[in-house]
């Protein structure tokens, strides 16, 4: 828990003398809450400053007020009337060519302070035009908060409003407002559950030294010591290997010769009872047959005693149940079901359901969408039995829809919450995106800077300066929180509100983009690896964007995108068309929402560039797994766990001293959780950016790995001739085809062409001999179209003399535009004499 302070606060009133007060406050608050508090105290709303002047901003934590300080409160009313500090509007430094400088000279006055500052990609475009031959990221970006350094208590929905503010976008409210929409993670508790009914849990291990209920003289021993009752009618050796239990078994014997040890040094060979009919065996020896059978190794009828280890210690049947990915616990069987101690039990399938259900309802856990594995369920008579313990997982549904045992879904009804939700979120018509040079930030609005931006161990107490890039992106239908269930491919490139960029383009604009996208990303993957670090070193050097070089690189990787990477490349190449496109037709130049339609040229100069780059040898992403190593959930709290790797440290602490899986003290190393450090420290730093999105790989752009062109020439340097580059770019794999070419079987997918309406769609394949001979994926008439392509020329006769008239047909006619014929550099003439022959 946080610390409680005592602010000295001093009110000013207009005519009366000051007031003064001591207010008790949390010391992880913000100045926000303070004011609050302050305001119920006192009356109406109050503004806050430090005695020296300086302003203090809702969004600060009260970290940055010293315990010598005092804080002024004013009504807001008398600053209305005489603000201290002259108001600049923030939206006239967009145009700036450079770092703005702060615009306010006061001080952050607490430690570990933020300086933000904001590139868009319009202001990245500029720095590209203005750095032609430097591969450095933007430097001309807006600082965040007038330059001041903002505590680390700022939350990433403060930052937001700022950033609207600060570039125009509209102050919206709804980003304070919307209640903070925590992903609903999925889970899956197979593997520990797995090792659980494999090996048992460490409770059914007992010391083989003693019986009797003494501890034995070895003190690192960690396996029960209960006293088990002698039955002389039980041998008193290990049925699969015949020797005595007191002794080890014969694995661990051979390793007693080998080292020249006594049978009693070995402390971690234990034994282990079988339930019902109390044979015990030697734990080593009942491994070895696990997977053999499920019945007792002494030759006990399967009819009436099957394989069951006693959990020594546990005085009632219980359901161990394996859920969220590694939570191991115990649900007592009711004693009304339990009968004599000893006993098999049988209970039905329904009766465990809602048992489980039950016990974790009370845990407050949602089950709308998990399911049960009962793992010694009988399906012919849906019961399960057992004597002390049965197990039980629980994961989330969906993700073992393949699997072939039977999965139970918990009876409960829909949270009631998710529509309101959705009907919140959607109500807002944007949503800022916030980006760091490797990844996009994906957290909750509720997350504050220090929690998502975490320092390095010897950085802390320094206020530092973070430039995040920033894209405002367009909200349509909610759409799905990115998950690991499987997504065609091909949908990624379906027109959605998060391809479009800030200014918002037509249908014809929006076909063009998805389908070059389409064409480029498949035909420049089949090329290899060195292709595609050449296109991408060609986007990084037009653009400096580095958001949108990732989204493209995701693409060559076959990955699905997340919304605001799509958004990050639209808009990157939204403004590179605007320079692009500065002679093409007056139609595309004058209508900005037009400016897609001519995208397709501009992603095939960048594939005519690309042959002069110098290619870096390795792809420019790195792959970070954020899934546990042991139990597949999703890494909150990373550590190093020999010999699996990195696992979350609630999973670690399963195979740790005295944890319910470990097997004996030479299993668990002297120090077997390690918190991670170097590269570790990357991988809290993306579990923090990326807290929203349920993935279990992260991507990260590496800048310093994307190679260089040679002689870069400015976009607009290139798009002077636009004819010229239309037949460039028609010289490369994204030449526009026309419908009546497909019949040529040399032609082959995938290929852009024109469908019915003068759109730009993708030729994916041909038919199987229908009069609908071809496959066309449209990304704005609703995906996968069989068409007839005599059908689609006779419709494009309709459309072309329109698009001719207002000269943008040279944008997509098929094959581009003739050459032009040259004029001679001179004439002679040449007299012929004509020999006329009788």
């Amino acid at each position: 828990m946080s610390h409680r302070r005592r602010i000295l606060v001093v009110q000013h009133r207009k005519g009366d003398e000051p007031v003064k007060l001591v207010v008790p406050i949390n010391g992880d608050s913000t100045v926000d809450a303070l004011a609050r508090e302050i305001a119920r105290r006192v009356g109406g709303e109050v503004k806050l400053h430090i005695g020296d002047g300086f302003e203090l901003h809702p969004q600060d934590g009260v970290d940055i007020i010293l315990d010598s300080d005092v804080v002024i409160a004013r009504s807001r009313q008398e600053e209305s009337d005489g603000d201290l500090h002259a108001h600049m509007s923030k939206s006239q430094v967009l145009g700036s060519p450079t770092l703005i400088e702060s615009r306010s000279k006061q001080q952050y006055h607490g430690r570990d302070g933020f300086q933000i500052r904001l590139v868009t990609a319009e202001l990245a475009r500029k720095h590209a035009k203005e750095a032609l031959k430097e591969t450095s990221e933007p430097s001309n970006g807006v600082l965040a908060f007038d330059g001041e350094f903002v505590s680390g208590n700022t939350t990433i929905s403060a930052l937001r409003q700022e950033a609207a503010e600060v570039f125009g976008w509209g102050f919206s409210k709804s980003f304070e407002e919307s209640p903070c929409c925590h992903i609903k993670r999925t889970t899956c508790s197979c593997a520990v559950a797995h090792e659980v009914g494999l090996l048992g849990l460490s409770s059914i291990l007992h010391c083989r030294f003693t019986i009797d209920g003494t501890r034995c003289n070895n003190d690192d021993c960690l396996f029960s010591h209960v006293p088990i009752p002698f039955d002389d009618k039980l041998a008193p050796h290990c049925s699969i290997c015949d020797d005595a239990l007191a002794f080890p078994c014969p694995t661990c014997l051979e390793i007693v010769e080998t080292f020249g040890m006594q049978p009693h040094d070995v402390v971690d060979c234990a034994i282990v009872k079988n339930a019902g009919c109390g044979h015990m065996h030697h734990d080593h020896c009942l491994g070895e047959k696990r997977d053999v059978s499920a019945v007792c190794p002494s030759g006990c009828p399967s009819s009436t005693v099957h394989r069951e280890a006693v959990p020594f210690g546990q005085e009632v049947p219980s359901i161990t149940v394996i859920w969220d990915g590694d939570k191991i616990e115990h649900v007592p069987v009711p004693p009304e079901f339990t009968g004599i101690a000893g006993q098999m039990l049988y209970l039905n399938t329904e009766f465990v359901i809602n048992l489980v259900g039950e016990y974790l309802r009370a845990k407050s856990v949602d089950l709308s969408e998990l399911s049960l594995r009962i793992h010694a369920r009988d399906p012919q008579t849906e019961t399960v039995r057992f004597v002390w313990s049965t197990l039980v997982s629980v994961c989330s549904e969906g993700i073992h829809s393949n699997e072939g045992y039977r999965r139970f879904p918990f009876s409960v009804a829909e949270s009631p919450s998710s529509s309101s939700i959705s009907t919140i979120e959607n109500s807002r018509p944007y949503e800022i995106d916030f980006h760091t040079s490797s990844l996009p930030v994906v957290v909750c609005g509720c997350s504050t800077l220090k929690d998502v931006f975490l320092r390095e161990e010897n950085s802390s107490g320094d206020n530092i300066t973070l430039t995040l890039y920033v894209v405002k992106r367009s909200r349509g239908e909610a759409v799905a929180p990115v998950s690991n269930i499987p997504v065609s491919m091909q949908s990624s490139f379906q027109s959605e509100a998060a391809w479009q960029p800030s200014i918002h383009q037509t249908q014809r604009g929006m076909a063009a983009l998805l389908s070059s996208l389409l064409v480029l990303s498949q035909m420049v993957r089949k090329k290899g690896t060195e292709s595609e670090n050449k296109l991408l070193a060609v986007l990084y050097s037009f653009t400096r964007f580095p958001p949108a070089v990732r989204a493209l690189e995701l693409l060559l990787l076959n990955v699905v995108p997340q919304p605001q990477e799509k958004a990050a490349l639209s808009e990157a190449l939204f403004h590179s068309l605007k320079d692009f496109t500065s002679t093409a037709a007056s139609a595309f130049i004058e209508n900005q929402s037009r400016r897609f339609e001519t995208v397709r040229i501009l992603l095939g100069h960048f594939l005519s560039v690309s042959d002069g780059v110098q290619s870096a040898a390795a792809r420019p992403i790195e792959a970070v797994s954020l899934e546990c190593a042991l139990s597949s959930k999703r890494l909150v709290d990373p550590v190093m766990l020999e010999p699996f790797g990195v696992v979350e440290r609630s999973s670690g602490k399963l195979y740790d001293i005295g944890g319910p899986l470990c097997r004996g003290i030479n299993e668990v190393d002297e120090q077997p959780i390690v918190d991670l450090v170097g590269d570790g420290v990357q991988l809290h730093q993306v579990l923090a950016q990326t807290r929203e999105c349920d993935v279990t790989e992260a991507r990260l752009l590496c800048l310093h790995k994307i190679g260089n062109i040679a002689r870069p020439i400015d976009l607009g340097s290139a798009g002077r001739n636009f004819p010229d580059v239309i037949r460039q770019a028609n010289e490369t794999d994204l030449i526009s085809r026309g419908p009546l070419e497909l019949k040529n079987t040399s032609i082959v997918p995938p290929q852009v062409v024109l469908d019915n309406e003068g759109f730009l769609a993708v030729f994916t394949g041909r038919g199987c001999g229908t009069a609908r001979d071809v496959n066309f994926y449209r990304p704005t008439g609703g995906g996968d179209t069989e068409v007839d392509v005599n059908d689609v020329e006779y419709a494009l006769q309709k459309v072309i003399p329109a698009r001719k008239a207002e000269d943008t047909w040279v944008v997509d006619c098929y094959g581009g535009i003739p050459a032009k014929i040259r004029a001679p550099d001179e004439v002679r003439k040449i007299p012929l004499h004509v020999i006329h022959q009788h």
